[in-house]
């Protein structure tokens, strides 16, 4: 009896020491598998800003040098090298949009140049686009009309400079706004119109440019909007709008990429606001 009592004893002992064995085990593992997740965020982390570093620095070096680059630099010292690889694109195709697919601002605009510009970034009047134009703008995911912007598009033509002038240009997607403000309806109805990459609602046609063009300034009016355009006809393509510079920054197995358009200087807004240019017959 005294023999039984005691074998009990003894395997009561090794499954309590099993049990604490298996929870300590079990408590160990989870501790160890914490602490390798905290890791593995923390390196994702600090390779996440690395690479972010290294792709606005590779836009940053493609700006200040003004050409496609590649490269690599230590981020934090020495064992945190990151890399980046930049692409730079011209802006330029006979249907794209405008400010590299970005919204214009509401009452600011963008300037759609009909002339080349040199690599310094000066335009070259003496060259100069005709044909017929074609702007895009407005959301294809909008059923009212009156939830878009309206545009005012200011074409400013002519040369030599005592022969510039401008020809006005106001139009509104929304009936119920143009009882007040006596704006025009685009002279395509909605649809789906595509300029690159990017889908519009509505399509208003500027008149021939007859081999005179210099510069379309275009205002969005009541609301932002993204603003697509496309050459209707012309013997010529449409010249560049700037540069599109496409970085992306590597760290360890994170990528990070950074898209920048980088647009030709504006024109003085008092060009196209206060009517400053003689206005033609149109």
């Amino acid at each position: 009896m005294f023999l039984n009592n005691r074998n009990s004893q003894s395997g009561q002992v090794l499954l309590i020491v099993v049990l604490v064995m298996v929870v300590s085990l079990t408590i160990g593992l989870s501790v160890i598998s914490r602490s390798i997740t905290n890791v593995r965020t923390s390196t994702e982390e600090a390779n996440s800003a690395q690479a972010l570093a290294a792709a606005e620095a590779g836009i940053q070096k493609s700006i200040s040098e003004n050409v496609s680059s590649s490269g690599s630099f230590a981020v934090g010292g020495t064992g945190y090298n990151s890399t980046f690889d930049t692409d730079v694109t011209s802006a330029t195709v006979d249907n794209f949009p405008l400010n590299g697919g970005n919204v214009v601002l509401m009452n600011e605009g963008i300037d759609l140049w009909l002339v080349p510009h040199d690599p310094s970034g000066v335009p070259d009047y003496g060259t100069r686009w005709n044909g017929t134009l074609n702007i895009f703008w407005g959301k294809t995911t909008d059923a009212d009309d009156c939830d878009e912007a309206a545009l005012e598009m200011t074409v400013i033509k002519g040369w030599p400079e005592t022969a510039i002038t401008s020809s006005h240009y106001l139009v509104d997607p929304c009936s119920t706004r143009i009882t007040s403000n006596s704006f025009s309806l685009p002279n395509f109805g909605p649809a789906v119109y595509t300029a690159g990459n990017k889908q519009f609602r509505f399509k208003h046609q500027l008149p021939n440019i007859a081999a005179d063009g210099l510069v379309v300034r275009i205002i969005p009016l009541y609301f932002d909007a993204a603003v697509g355009v496309s050459k209707d006809s012309g013997p010529i393509p449409i010249p560049s709008q700037g540069s599109i510079l496409d970085s992306t920054g590597s760290s360890g197995e994170v990528k990070r990429k950074i898209n920048v358009f980088q647009g030709y200087s504006f024109l003085p807004v008092e060009f196209a606001s206060y009517g400053i240019l003689r206005p033609s017959n149109e």
